[in-house]
């Protein structure tokens, strides 16, 4: 498991690793993820088209709302934070490669490129496994898989 945060200068070559290959990323993960994790995502309405097009696409598939106060790559907060378990689908991540990456690093927090929703998205196997996780406001990925660890190190 390796931990890739965008702000570490050691953590650099890895960070690129990711951001050149994502494509590939997200064609992995569509073949190996059951259900993702969102925290903390809050759609009013408001946001941009980008959003409700987001909104749209996991209304449907989401498996069950709660509220928790710790998840993927997170120690246990003091507050709750709502979490919606959402299936896979092949529309998810046909909308996840019009993006760039997993968030919007220079401006902090954000999910992908053109959101202005906030969230914490974690892609999980069928065994209940954590594939890879994102801590978008402190531009953090986390992963677990061997085969990402290996694109992350450039192998």
């Amino acid at each position: 498991m390796i931990v890739i945060n965008r702000y570490d200068d050691d953590c650099e070559n890895e960070y690129r690793n990711l951001r050149d290959n994502y494509k590939n990323i997200v064609d992995y993960l569509e073949e190996n993820t059951e259900y993702i994790e969102l925290v903390n995502f809050k759609y009013e309405g408001r946001e941009s088209e980008f959003d409700t097009r987001f909104f749209n696409i996991i209304y449907d598939d989401i498996i069950e709302k709660s509220s928790v106060m710790r998840w993927a790559g997170t120690p246990k907060g003091p507050d709750d934070s709502n979490m919606y378990k959402v299936k896979a689908s092949k529309e998810l991540f046909d909308f996840m490669r019009e993006q760039k990456f997993f968030f919007r690093a220079k401006k902090g927090g954000f999910l992908f490129d053109n959101l202005e929703s906030q969230a914490d998205i974690a892609f999980y196997n069928k065994n209940n496994i954590c594939l890879l996780y994102t801590t978008t406001e402190e531009a953090i990925v986390g992963i677990y898989d061997e085969k990402i660890e290996k694109i992350a190190k450039g192998n």
